[in-house]
Protein backbone atom coordinates (compact mmCIF):
# COMPACT_ATOMS: atom_id res chain seq x y z
CA UNK A 1 0.00 0.00 0.00
CA UNK A 2 1.30 3.72 -1.10
CA UNK A 3 0.15 5.34 1.49
CA UNK A 4 -0.07 5.54 5.92
CA UNK A 5 -3.03 5.42 7.45
CA UNK A 6 -3.78 7.05 10.86
CA UNK A 7 -6.75 5.92 12.76
CA UNK A 8 -7.79 8.06 15.49
CA UNK A 9 -10.88 8.04 18.28
CA UNK A 10 -12.55 11.08 18.26
CA UNK A 11 -15.18 12.37 20.30
CA UNK A 12 -17.31 9.93 22.26
CA UNK A 13 -17.13 7.40 19.61
CA UNK A 14 -16.05 7.99 16.47
CA UNK A 15 -13.30 6.56 14.59
CA UNK A 16 -11.62 9.16 11.80
CA UNK A 17 -8.91 8.54 9.20
CA UNK A 18 -6.52 10.33 7.91
CA UNK A 19 -4.34 9.34 5.03
CA UNK A 20 -0.86 10.23 3.91
CA UNK A 21 0.86 10.02 0.79
CA UNK A 22 5.19 10.06 1.66
CA UNK A 23 6.24 10.20 -2.31
CA UNK A 24 3.73 13.84 -2.67
CA UNK A 25 2.90 14.95 0.67
CA UNK A 26 -0.62 14.86 -0.06
CA UNK A 27 -2.90 13.99 3.10
CA UNK A 28 -6.60 13.61 3.40
CA UNK A 29 -9.31 13.25 5.75
CA UNK A 30 -11.86 10.81 5.40
CA UNK A 31 -14.94 12.76 6.98
CA UNK A 32 -14.11 15.14 9.67
CA UNK A 33 -15.70 15.37 13.70
CA UNK A 34 -15.01 18.87 15.23
CA UNK A 35 -12.76 17.23 17.53
CA UNK A 36 -9.26 19.03 18.20
CA UNK A 37 -7.34 15.13 17.88
CA UNK A 38 -7.69 15.49 14.17
CA UNK A 39 -5.91 18.54 13.70
CA UNK A 40 -3.37 17.99 16.11
CA UNK A 41 -2.55 14.48 14.00
CA UNK A 42 -1.68 15.73 11.08
CA UNK A 43 -0.17 19.28 12.50
CA UNK A 44 2.34 17.06 14.77
CA UNK A 45 3.74 14.98 11.99
CA UNK A 46 4.20 17.77 9.92
CA UNK A 47 1.58 16.74 7.20
CA UNK A 48 -0.51 19.59 4.84
CA UNK A 49 -3.86 18.78 4.40
CA UNK A 50 -4.86 18.90 1.10
CA UNK A 51 -8.33 17.20 0.92
CA UNK A 52 -11.53 16.34 2.74
CA UNK A 53 -13.44 13.40 1.40
CA UNK A 54 -16.95 13.84 3.00
CA UNK A 55 -19.44 10.64 2.97
CA UNK A 56 -22.44 12.09 4.84
CA UNK A 57 -24.05 14.83 6.30
CA UNK A 58 -24.23 13.91 10.15
CA UNK A 59 -22.88 16.65 12.75
CA UNK A 60 -20.30 14.47 13.82
CA UNK A 61 -18.65 13.83 10.37
CA UNK A 62 -18.65 17.36 8.72
CA UNK A 63 -18.57 19.26 12.00
CA UNK A 64 -14.78 20.04 11.91
CA UNK A 65 -14.48 20.85 8.30
CA UNK A 66 -14.28 24.71 9.74
CA UNK A 67 -11.62 24.31 12.32
CA UNK A 68 -9.51 22.10 9.48
CA UNK A 69 -9.61 24.80 6.92
CA UNK A 70 -8.86 27.11 9.27
CA UNK A 71 -5.37 25.65 9.23
CA UNK A 72 -5.45 24.41 5.70
CA UNK A 73 -7.52 26.87 3.55
CA UNK A 74 -5.87 25.18 0.33
CA UNK A 75 -7.98 21.93 1.32
CA UNK A 76 -10.52 20.76 -1.09
CA UNK A 77 -13.98 19.48 0.14
CA UNK A 78 -15.01 16.45 -1.60
CA UNK A 79 -18.43 15.02 -0.96
CA UNK A 80 -21.97 13.31 -1.95
CA UNK A 81 -23.19 15.73 -5.12
CA UNK A 82 -26.62 14.38 -4.10
CA UNK A 83 -26.54 16.31 -0.51
CA UNK A 84 -24.91 19.51 -1.25
CA UNK A 85 -27.12 21.61 0.61
CA UNK A 86 -26.47 19.51 3.75
CA UNK A 87 -23.24 19.63 3.25
CA UNK A 88 -20.08 22.46 3.86
CA UNK A 89 -19.47 24.33 0.61
CA UNK A 90 -17.76 21.62 -1.50
CA UNK A 91 -15.22 22.13 -4.26
CA UNK A 92 -16.14 18.90 -6.14
CA UNK A 93 -19.51 16.82 -5.70
CA UNK A 94 -19.44 12.94 -6.52
CA UNK A 95 -21.72 10.68 -7.75
CA UNK A 96 -21.56 6.38 -7.21
CA UNK A 97 -19.41 4.84 -9.72
CA UNK A 98 -16.95 8.11 -10.17
CA UNK A 99 -13.71 7.65 -9.86
CA UNK A 100 -11.00 9.73 -7.36
CA UNK A 101 -7.58 9.32 -7.07
CA UNK A 102 -4.77 9.27 -4.26
CA UNK A 103 -1.14 8.25 -4.04
CA UNK A 104 -1.33 6.58 -7.69
CA UNK A 105 -4.34 4.73 -6.94
CA UNK A 106 -7.99 5.05 -8.43
CA UNK A 107 -10.49 5.47 -5.92
CA UNK A 108 -13.92 4.17 -6.49
CA UNK A 109 -16.96 5.94 -4.96
CA UNK A 110 -19.33 3.94 -3.92
CA UNK A 111 -23.00 3.65 -3.82
CA UNK A 112 -23.66 3.55 0.57
CA UNK A 113 -26.95 4.53 1.33
CA UNK A 114 -29.21 3.42 3.92
CA UNK A 115 -27.93 5.26 7.23
CA UNK A 116 -28.51 8.10 5.36
CA UNK A 117 -30.37 8.70 1.98
CA UNK A 118 -27.10 9.77 0.53
CA UNK A 119 -23.90 8.20 2.25
CA UNK A 120 -21.08 6.95 0.27
CA UNK A 121 -17.42 5.48 1.04
CA UNK A 122 -14.78 4.92 -0.66
CA UNK A 123 -12.74 1.83 -1.87
CA UNK A 124 -9.16 1.53 -3.21
CA UNK A 125 -9.19 -1.73 -5.40
CA UNK A 126 -5.44 -1.88 -5.40
CA UNK A 127 -4.43 -1.50 -1.64
CA UNK A 128 -7.90 -3.74 -0.94
CA UNK A 129 -9.03 -0.60 1.41
CA UNK A 130 -12.97 0.21 2.35
CA UNK A 131 -13.49 3.30 4.39
CA UNK A 132 -17.65 2.60 4.97
CA UNK A 133 -18.09 5.14 7.34
CA UNK A 134 -21.53 4.51 9.35
CA UNK A 135 -22.66 1.94 6.97
CA UNK A 136 -21.00 -1.14 7.62
CA UNK A 137 -20.40 -1.43 11.15
CA UNK A 138 -18.04 -3.74 12.87
CA UNK A 139 -20.31 -6.51 13.02
CA UNK A 140 -23.38 -4.37 12.31
CA UNK A 141 -25.05 -1.98 10.13
CA UNK A 142 -25.48 2.08 10.57
CA UNK A 143 -29.33 2.49 11.79
CA UNK A 144 -31.33 3.26 8.92
CA UNK A 145 -32.47 6.42 8.33
CA UNK A 146 -32.73 6.28 4.40
CA UNK A 147 -34.25 2.96 3.78
CA UNK A 148 -33.89 -0.27 4.75
CA UNK A 149 -34.28 -1.38 0.63
CA UNK A 150 -30.97 1.30 0.75
CA UNK A 151 -28.92 -0.48 3.38
CA UNK A 152 -29.54 -4.06 1.86
CA UNK A 153 -28.50 -2.86 -1.80
CA UNK A 154 -25.14 -1.51 0.22
CA UNK A 155 -24.26 -4.82 1.81
CA UNK A 156 -24.80 -6.94 -1.28
CA UNK A 157 -22.26 -4.77 -3.18
CA UNK A 158 -20.05 -4.85 -0.10
CA UNK A 159 -20.14 -8.79 0.04
CA UNK A 160 -19.22 -8.61 -3.38
CA UNK A 161 -15.64 -7.14 -2.67
CA UNK A 162 -12.87 -9.15 -2.13
CA UNK A 163 -13.20 -10.94 1.21
CA UNK A 164 -9.25 -9.60 1.69
CA UNK A 165 -10.65 -6.13 1.69
CA UNK A 166 -9.85 -4.01 4.94
CA UNK A 167 -12.79 -1.62 6.33
CA UNK A 168 -12.56 0.92 8.36
CA UNK A 169 -15.78 2.30 9.55
CA UNK A 170 -16.92 5.24 11.18
CA UNK A 171 -17.42 4.51 15.17
CA UNK A 172 -16.16 2.21 18.13
CA UNK A 173 -19.50 0.09 18.31
CA UNK A 174 -17.90 -3.00 18.65
CA UNK A 175 -18.93 -3.89 22.05
CA UNK A 176 -22.63 -3.63 21.96
CA UNK A 177 -22.37 -4.81 18.44
CA UNK A 178 -20.45 -8.00 19.55
CA UNK A 179 -23.11 -8.64 22.50
CA UNK A 180 -26.03 -8.57 19.55
CA UNK A 181 -24.62 -10.60 17.11
CA UNK A 182 -23.79 -13.37 19.98
CA UNK A 183 -27.86 -13.50 20.38
CA UNK A 184 -28.26 -14.31 16.93
CA UNK A 185 -25.56 -16.53 15.84
CA UNK A 186 -24.08 -17.50 20.10
CA UNK A 187 -22.85 -21.35 18.15
CA UNK A 188 -20.92 -19.63 15.91
CA UNK A 189 -17.27 -20.23 16.78
CA UNK A 190 -15.72 -18.08 14.21
CA UNK A 191 -18.24 -15.32 15.92
CA UNK A 192 -17.04 -16.46 19.27
CA UNK A 193 -13.03 -16.00 18.36
CA UNK A 194 -14.08 -12.81 16.74
CA UNK A 195 -15.65 -11.75 19.89
CA UNK A 196 -13.00 -12.07 21.85
CA UNK A 197 -10.30 -10.97 19.43
CA UNK A 198 -11.97 -7.37 19.36
CA UNK A 199 -12.16 -7.35 23.69
CA UNK A 200 -8.51 -7.87 23.67
CA UNK A 201 -8.04 -4.96 20.74
CA UNK A 202 -9.90 -3.00 22.89
CA UNK A 203 -8.74 -3.88 26.43
CA UNK A 204 -5.02 -2.99 25.00
CA UNK A 205 -6.25 0.43 23.80
CA UNK A 206 -6.15 -0.15 20.19
CA UNK A 207 -7.88 0.52 17.35
CA UNK A 208 -10.65 -2.25 16.46
CA UNK A 209 -10.71 -1.46 12.85
CA UNK A 210 -9.62 -2.14 10.56
CA UNK A 211 -11.80 -5.49 9.80
CA UNK A 212 -12.17 -7.32 6.70
CA UNK A 213 -14.87 -8.42 4.59
CA UNK A 214 -14.32 -11.78 4.87
CA UNK A 215 -14.36 -11.72 8.33
CA UNK A 216 -18.10 -9.97 8.78
CA UNK A 217 -19.46 -11.95 6.19
CA UNK A 218 -18.17 -14.51 8.73
CA UNK A 219 -19.52 -13.43 11.85
CA UNK A 220 -22.01 -9.98 10.95
CA UNK A 221 -25.32 -11.07 11.24
CA UNK A 222 -26.78 -8.38 8.68
CA UNK A 223 -24.29 -10.37 5.63
CA UNK A 224 -25.91 -13.75 6.93
CA UNK A 225 -29.50 -13.38 6.42
CA UNK A 226 -29.60 -16.96 4.52
CA UNK A 227 -28.09 -18.85 7.11
CA UNK A 228 -30.80 -20.68 8.82
CA UNK A 229 -29.36 -19.77 12.23
CA UNK A 230 -30.04 -16.19 11.28
CA UNK A 231 -33.34 -16.45 10.01
CA UNK A 232 -34.50 -18.61 12.92
CA UNK A 233 -33.27 -15.78 15.36
CA UNK A 234 -34.93 -12.95 12.95
CA UNK A 235 -38.13 -14.15 13.24
CA UNK A 236 -39.51 -12.75 10.13
CA UNK A 237 -42.38 -12.64 8.16
CA UNK A 238 -40.93 -14.63 5.51
CA UNK A 239 -37.61 -16.27 4.68
CA UNK A 240 -36.87 -13.22 2.09
CA UNK A 241 -33.59 -12.15 2.52
CA UNK A 242 -34.78 -8.30 3.12
CA UNK A 243 -37.35 -9.47 5.17
CA UNK A 244 -34.47 -10.83 7.77
CA UNK A 245 -32.59 -7.71 7.21
CA UNK A 246 -34.93 -5.67 8.40
CA UNK A 247 -36.31 -8.13 11.13
CA UNK A 248 -31.87 -8.46 12.51
CA UNK A 249 -32.44 -4.41 12.51
CA UNK A 250 -35.47 -3.45 14.28
CA UNK A 251 -34.17 -6.17 17.01
CA UNK A 252 -30.57 -4.57 16.96
CA UNK A 253 -33.00 -0.59 17.70
CA UNK A 254 -33.86 -2.55 20.64
CA UNK A 255 -30.90 -4.33 21.97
Amino acid sequence: MPFEIVTLACLEDNFNNILHDPETGDTIAIDAPEDPALLRAITERGWTLTAIWLTHYHWDHIDGVPMLLAAFPNARVIGPAADQACLPPLDQGVMPRDHLSFAGEEVVVMDASGHTEVHIAFYFPQSNVLFSADSLMTLSCGRVSGTIDQMKATFDRFAALPDHTRVYSGHEYSAVNSAFAMTIEPENTALLDRVERLRLRREAGEPTVPNTIGEEKATNPFFRTHIDAVKSAANAPTDAAIDVFTSIRTLRNNF
